[in-house]
């Protein structure tokens, strides 16, 4: 596994410019890569969760997965319940 640590861009092309040594000094890279190696079946699941899979087959169409949006009574009720009722403002799709 390859991990970039942050780095530096000249922002009027965005292009690189050096490694931040700041934020990230050698000693954390050095941290960061002991953790990993140590953690290595950690990492190698972490990375086939994240890996979207193409090559199982699907009874949806693509259209049957697109989000309809949220159902507004069982939104309302949830954030009632926690005291948050403004945050269905947010919602931008009610399910109809």
């Amino acid at each position: 596994m390859f991990c970039d640590p942050p780095y530096t861009v000249r922002h009027n092309y965005n292009g690189f410019r050096k490694y931040n040594e700041v934020i990230f000094s050698w000693a954390d890279q050095e941290r960061l890569a002991a953790s990993l190696r140590e953690h290595r079946q950690d990492v190698a699941l972490y990375r086939q969760l994240a890996t979207l899979r193409t090559d199982v087959p699907l009874p949806e169409r693509l259209a049957d997965l697109e989000w309809q949006g949220a159902r507004r009574d069982q939104l309302e009720a949830v954030l009632a319940r926690i005291g948050a009722l403004e945050l269905a403002d947010r919602v931008p799709r009610w399910r109809v």
